[in-house]
């Protein structure tokens, strides 16, 4: 058995042998094409409400004297809020 596998190397080294090559392939994979971007829609912020207006108006007061602020409200002879289910002036 030994001059045979001594005869099989040489011949290996030497060339003979055409089935003792290694044939590579090269194959190049293109990545997929990437997604259409994705659309998020915000909605939009509404502007802020405006400031409360100050109470600039000096009271007024009805026919029967009761007295009342900017906003109608009723008030009495300190400012303060006078409830409207009050009758008592």
């Amino acid at each position: 058995m030994k001059p045979q596998a001594a005869l099989v190397l040489a011949a290996c080294s030497l060339g003979v042998l055409a089935a003792c090559s290694v044939h590579t392939e090269r194959r190049v994979v293109e990545p997929p094409p990437a997604p259409p971007p994705t659309t998020v829609y915000v909605p939009t912020a509404s502007p802020p409400p405006p400031p409360p207006q100050p109470d600039t108006v000096s009271p007024s007061r009805d026919e029967y004297g009761f007295r009342y602020d900017a906003k109608g409200n009723r008030i009495d002879r300190y400012g303060n809020i006078i409830s409207p289910h009050s009758t008592t002036p």
